[in-house]
């Protein structure tokens, strides 16, 4: 994808965009800047991923599982997952192997910190997978996780407020194409980068609390994963 170049409106300095994301991070003021709507890739161009290869309903209470400061929960179609304030550490759920595709849920959070983040995984296996995750403190990124759960920052800036449902459901989605990932929230495509550390593997969601005191209680429904 053809990268385009401007100056950060603040300090000058030159910026790189590839035209996905509205907002990026200049490295050297450290402001978050809006991207030029000239400069936009429009997001009709993003390849069309329209078959169907998972539509998890979370029909089947025998799969909520608990352990130790988390408590999972499904019933009439959705996955309510609370972690305790001394659950540190992110938590996964995922299904299934695949290699390009779009992971899509759907999340609301009932209570707990604003810092944590939620969102979907992709690509994971045991060697690590990719996060595509927002706040309702406004911040979001597309995050490398290693075999330890432990993430490594691909892309991250601040949201517009406007772009997250404080109160109600919010819809994110993760695009793995090849090389190629963007997030989309809520219909709108906040970040995109490349990276070919996984190629293929399963398709899930998370909660990432952060640190120990955020405790979370957070509902998922309508997981689906469509390929090309």
């Amino acid at each position: 994808m053809d990268a385009k170049t401007f100056e950060c409106p603040n300090c000058g300095s030159p910026l790189t965009s590839t035209g996905w994301g509205k907002q990026i991070q200049c490295p050297y003021c450290r402001s978050t800047v809006i991207v030029p709507d000239e400069l936009l890739t429009p997001q009709s161009q993003l390849r069309p991923f329209t078959n169907v290869l998972l539509d998890y309903d979370f029909s089947d209470p025998s799969d909520g599982r608990s352990q130790k400061g988390k408590r999972q929960e499904i019933k009439d179609g959705h996955c309510r997952i609370r972690l305790d304030p001394n659950y540190g550490r992110a938590s996964v759920e995922s299904i299934g192997d695949f290699t390009n595709f779009t992971v899509e849920v759907d999340v609301q959070k009932i209570s707990g910190a604003d810092y944590g983040t939620l969102g979907v995984v992709a690509r994971l296996s045991g060697h690590g997978f990719y996060g595509f995750e927002f706040n309702y403190a406004g911040h979001y990124g597309i995050f490398e996780y290693d075999s330890h759960y432990n993430p490594k920052i691909l892309t991250h800036a601040h949201l517009d407020p406007n772009t997250v449902n404080q109160k109600g459901v919010n819809h994110i989605k993760g695009v793995c194409d090849h090389g190629d990932l963007v997030l989309v929230l809520n219909d709108q495509v906040l970040s995109q980068i490349q990276s070919s550390t996984y190629i293929k593997g399963a398709a899930g969601f998370v909660i990432n609390p952060g640190k120990i005191g955020n405790g979370v209680d957070v509902v998922f429904s309508n997981l689906v994963v469509k390929g090309p």
